[in-house]
């Protein structure tokens, strides 16, 4: 089953910079996970939003936090304050409307 992740850190959002430096993060470690960045220049908060496969919810909680913090590693930033993580099942229009 395919399973929708999303997290949002703080901090790492006022610069832009920031954002391609996760985006780059993602494509290095996960590409196959195609993750979405968002930010907010003004509050500093940076969401990562992204897709990938797992048997149960309880796999896809664990899988899904083990792809963010390997990506979020290989960005180079310094680890943030969490302020939302969430993992559902994937739907399929959301996730088009994501990445259109």
């Amino acid at each position: 089953m395919e399973y929708q992740f999303t997290v949002t850190v703080s901090d790492h959002g006022h610069q832009l910079a920031n954002g391609e430096k996760l985006s780059h993060g993602f494509a290095v470690t996960h590409p196959e996970v195609d993750a979405v960045i968002e930010q907010n220049t003004k509050t500093g908060v940076i969401s990562a939003t992204f897709w990938y496969e797992a048997d149960e919810f309880q796999e896809a909680v664990t899988e899904g936090a083990r792809i963010f913090t390997e990506s979020a590693n290989a960005s180079g930033l310094k680890p943030s304050t969490f302020l939302d993580a969430r993992v559902a099942p994937a739907d399929k229009e959301s996730r088009e409307l994501q990445l259109a």
